[in-house]
């Protein structure tokens, strides 16, 4: 990895690659600010071009020589990071992350003007909160006045609101949009390996831009910085148009300017001429650091007014935001997914991101997503605080020369007990820890080679003559990876849902509407069990189910019918393709309109691994360690079918119609791996993900 280093010039810094391919190769451009405020002298001295330049090709510019800025940001963090540690956990909120790093955080909102949460709990420390906040607030307002010189919008408004006012330009995004003040301090109690990896992966920032002071260390014992160095403060990560990635050290005396994915999604298409600005791909990993550091750090994110409305999808921002956060908050991660991919542009989705007013405390036993100190007796595990019993505890675990953590049934330890699924505190020597489903012995890994959406097709051929079908899923090459076909003989459906691959089960069945989890639970379903899957031997073959109104997992509703009328069942394995086969008029007791009428149908597929290797049932398959959710139907999606209408139809999942309200987050790559991380900040704000 390379290191960038820093060349002053002119009142212009010039960032470039240390080595012989980057020598003279301007990458970041860092502009004194009594210039750069300077209107007369930004557009006549040729910094308005080199502005321009920065942000279009990397998207990074500093600021430097700020009045009263330096010495002034670097107090305010070592007051802010001896704050954090003393206030309680419902307002200096905690997160860790995969790589065990722990982050405490304080947030406001600038916009709003929200009360500081240090204010009568932190001597001397909210004052110069103010003062820092107005300081970067002065430079915010030139750098998105030197924005608007650099666009050329052709007199038309960047985004209108449901109320019919227009923002006109880029200091109407700053002057009514939201800005979100976070300080973070960062410690990570060991590290285990030399290779560190990334404590936040490559992501770019889903807002318009991101202000922020370059980080430091804090000695916590004697209360000082131990360095001002961006290198030993940790590795900054960003990557390039080109797609290198290189590491960066911004000076401690610059404010750092950096922009989000907002401006791909309405600050670009809405120019008519001049070159796009970039979102920067960026990174962060900790550095190795004692004891007693603390590598501290605060920032600015720019959202647009929350009543704007977003170019090509008709919803506001504020709209798409919350409606990122509640996906957030779902039982099962197949529902972020039409969700979290509104928030960004291109192939990109959200993470990270947390609204704290809906958050529980993982102290109430909330299963999904919680935040806050567990007790002394207690260990958060599975999103929420388990309590020590004489079977299981540090204490007891000890006795046994045996460590003490969370894991899954596989043995697998969840650093931080942030993982979802069936997880427990236990004494285990185990250090595996936890695996994706897709980094697990893959049912389709030996699959013939020569099998092909052409050789479904035939596959499906062989299996008799049917009069309508629905292709439920396409897979990249536009062909069909899931079809249900059917007939109607003597007032019932002889149905057969097919797959271009192997399975551990495969189900179909009817909506519950109205029921948990878009009509999943509750649900009534005919579920064929491979003989390959050894969790459950006794369920080998096809069964009719009702899923439990609570509880999604396979063990928690098992338990076949005891009068079912369907016939003809068979699960069929050939070739590397599967159907699964029955006749019937009703599932589990419920009747199907068979002859008349419409039902709404689910269904869902298995084809990662066998659960006796992932000791889970979710429905899912992977392509290498992408992961795709193989289910359709239910509420969001709807999969209605008519079986007297027997025209080929194609079913297509639509663009959520209805939205409930959302957060803040980062973009990332859709095919890029999806650890949970989320940050976290001060409850009834927004987080923000951030550095």
């Amino acid at each position: 990895m390379q290191l960038i280093t820093i060349l002053a010039t002119l009142g212009v810094v010039h960032v470039s690659l240390s080595s012989a391919e980057g020598q003279g190769q301007s990458l970041l451009q860092s502009f004194s600010f009594p210039n750069f405020a300077d209107d007369h002298h930004f557009t006549r001295s040729g910094m308005q071009k080199l502005f321009e330049s920065a942000l279009s090709g990397v998207g990074i510019v500093t600021i430097k020589d700020i009045p009263e800025y330096a010495g002034l940001h670097r107090e305010v963090l070592r007051l802010a990071h001896q704050c954090v540690r003393t206030l309680p956990p419902d307002v200096a909120r905690g997160h860790i992350f995969d790589d065990g790093t722990q982050r405490l955080t304080l947030a406001m909102s600038s916009k709003q003007q929200d009360a500081d949460p240090t204010a009568g709990k932190c001597p001397g420390l909210p004052e110069k909160i103010t003062h820092l906040r107005q300081v970067v607030n002065d430079v915010s307002e030139v750098f998105f006045e030197r924005l608007d010189r650099i666009l050329d919008l052709g007199g038309m408004p960047l985004l209108s609101s449901k109320s019919g006012v227009d923002y006109e330009n880029m200091q109407d995004l700053l002057h009514h949009g939201d800005h979100l003040d976070h300080f973070h301090s960062y410690h990570q109690p060991a590290h285990d390996h030399e290779a560190l990896e990334n404590t936040m992966d490559f992501h770019t920032d889903q807002g318009l831009a991101i202000a922020f002071t370059p980080a430091m260390m804090i000695d916590e014992d004697a209360l000082a910085e131990t360095s001002v160095s961006g290198a030993s403060a940790g590795k900054f990560e960003i990557q390039l148009p080109s797609g290198q990635r290189i590491a960066v050290s911004f000076p401690d005396d610059h404010l750092v300017f950096m922009l989000g994915d907002g401006v791909n999604r309405y600050i670009n298409p809405s120019k008519i001429s001049g070159p796009d600005l970039r979102a920067v791909p960026h990174a962060m990993t900790m550095p190795h650091h004692s004891m007693q550091e603390w590598r501290v750090w605060f920032g600015r994110m720019f959202l647009p007014p929350g009543d704007a409305i977003q170019p090509g999808s008709g919803f506001t921002d504020g709209h798409i935001r919350t409606s990122i956060r509640d996906a957030w908050l779902e039982d099962e991660e197949d529902a972020m997914e039409p969700r979290l991919v509104m928030g960004c542009s291109g192939n990109q989705h959200a993470v990270e991101l947390r609204q704290l007013s809906t958050d529980p405390a993982c102290s109430t036993g909330a299963r999904r997503r919680c935040t806050g100190s567990c007790a002394n007796n207690q260990v958060q595990c599975w999103w929420r605080c388990m309590n020590f019993t004489t079977e299981k505890g540090p204490e007891v675990c000890a006795a046994k020369n045996s460590g003490f953590n969370c894991t899954n049934g596989r043995d697998e330890i969840s650093i931080g007990g942030m993982h979802h699924g069936a997880y427990d505190i236990k004494c285990t020597n185990s250090t595996q820890l936890v695996r994706e489903n897709c980094e697990l012995t893959q049912i389709n890994a030996d699959r013939p080679a020569d099998a092909s959406a052409a050789g479904f097709e035939a596959f499906i051929g062989s299996q008799g003559s049917y009069a309508g079908r629905h292709n439920l899923l396409l897979d990249a090459d536009n062909k069909t990876e899931v079809a249900f076909l059917w007939n109607v003989v003597d007032e019932k459906v002889q149905g057969m849902l097919a797959y271009n691959g192997k399975v551990s089960w495969i189900a179909f069945g009817t909506e519950n509407i109205g029921g948990g989890l878009r009509g999943m639970k509750g649900s009534h379903t005919i579920l064929g069990l491979s003989s390959a899957d050894q969790e459950f031997p006794g369920l080998v073959g096809v069964h009719e189910y009702k899923i439990h109104d609570e509880e999604s997992r396979f063990e928690k509703w098992n338990t076949p019918y005891g009068s079912p009328v369907t016939t003809g069942t068979a699960l069929i394995s050939q070739n590397g393709y599967t159907a699964l086969k029955f006749t019937t008029n009703s599932i589990f007791g419920k009747s199907l309109n068979v002859t008349s009428g419409s039902n709404r149908m689910i269904w869902a597929i298995r084809a990662s691994s066998y659960m006796h290797i992932g000791k889970d049932s979710y429905h899912e398959g992977c392509d290498g360690l992408t992961r795709t959710r193989y289910r359709g139907g239910g509420s969001t999606f709807p999969w209605s079918i008519d079986f007297t209408n027997t025209t080929l139809t194609n079913i297509h999942p639509e663009p959520l119609t209805e939205l409930s309200e959302s957060s803040i987050s980062g973009c990332e790559k859709v095919f890029a791996s999806f650890p949970m991380m989320f940050a976290i900040a001060i409850a009834s704000l927004h987080g923000a993900r951030a550095l």
